[in-house]
């Protein structure tokens, strides 16, 4: 526990709740380590109504990210900062550098390098252009910045109602048009990790749209380390002509037009979000091409996306 007078600026609840609003800390204790370690970033401090003026530049003792040190104090401060400046990205202050944490980074980097490493490292230019960002955000409650664009390449498609009837006028007959799609990363099979995957069979129709979905998550992601790190490297089917499981109706998998990723964390029963581990953003990359998400639809079976409305 982080005595108080460790941030002897601060007097009394209602200035610390101001501090700790805007960087996503739970309200209350001045003495928690969230608290401590958002206020790192300001050694002296002057309280004027919601306007905080720093005199100190965010510091941190190691780095914070994929393959960092990742000293606790260090990645909650970073995950405070990067709150305060993203608009729709709020992370949990918990100290652990996970996928989460570590594609807000990428996220951020992206804005001024052309490789994204999902790492902060002391003195380097990451945590400098945080700071002149958390300089520009500082008298203010509105954060600076919004999420970069999923990608560029992501067209939305006009895909078929979802019915037996609607989907085989759009895309044949089940088990036809079969076309092999070159996968922009490896994968890996979800049930056997030992297996590569470096191709998979779908639809003609949906080739050039999965592939710039998958394209679409190595860059959001950054790197294949990335990918694998998010679990959206691990295949679990495409084309596979069976009817749909516990029921009578076909499957969309029959017309390979549905792909599965990440089975294991979230099956067909797993609730999303509350159990089930998809990320947003990847459904968010899928929809933008028009596909529809098992997660948002159901609220389960979130490892599935299929090319319908």
């Amino acid at each position: 526990m982080i005595r108080s007078h460790w941030i002897p600026c601060i007097h009394h609840r209602e200035a610390t709740e101001r501090f700790q609003s805007p960087l996503g800390i739970h309200l209350g204790d001045p003495t928690d380590s969230s608290t401590y370690s958002g206020f790192k970033p300001f050694q002296e401090a002057t309280l004027l109504g919601s306007t905080v003026e720093p005199v100190k530049t965010p510091t941190i003792s190691g780095s914070v990210g994929r393959g960092g040190t990742n000293f606790k104090a260090d990645v909650m401060l970073i995950q405070s900062l990067l709150n305060r400046v993203f608009s729709n990205r709020k992370l949990v202050v918990d100290g652990i550098a996970g996928s989460k944490t570590n594609s807000a980074i990428v996220q951020f980097q992206k804005r001024f390098l052309r490789s994204p490493d999902a790492r902060i490292d002391p003195g380097g230019t990451t945590i400098r252009k945080l700071e002149t960002k958390i300089a520009e955000s500082v008298n203010t409650s509105v954060p600076v910045i919004e999420d970069a664009p999923l990608s560029n390449t992501l067209m939305k498609q006009a895909w078929p109602a979802d019915t037996d009837a609607a989907i085989t006028t759009f895309f044949g007959e089940r088990d036809s048009n079969r076309s092999y799609l070159q996968l922009p990363y490896p994968m890996r099979l979800a049930w056997d990790l030992g297996t590569t995957v470096t191709r998979i069979q779908c639809n003609t129709k949906v080739v050039d749209s999965l592939g710039r979905i998958l394209s679409a998550i190595l860059e959001f992601y950054g790197s294949l380390e990335g990918v694998q790190e998010a679990r959206m490297d691990r295949f679990a089917g495409c084309f596979a002509v069976r009817k749909m499981r516990g029921g009578t109706s076909w499957s969309r998998h029959s017309w390979g037009i549905a792909i599965d990723i990440d089975s294991e964390q979230n099956g067909l029963t797993t609730a999303w979000p509350s159990k089930a581990t998809m990320p947003e953003d990847v459904i968010k990359i899928f929809e933008a091409e028009g596909w529809k998400s098992g997660a948002r639809a159901w609220g389960r079976d979130a490892m599935h996306f299929q090319a319908t409305h």
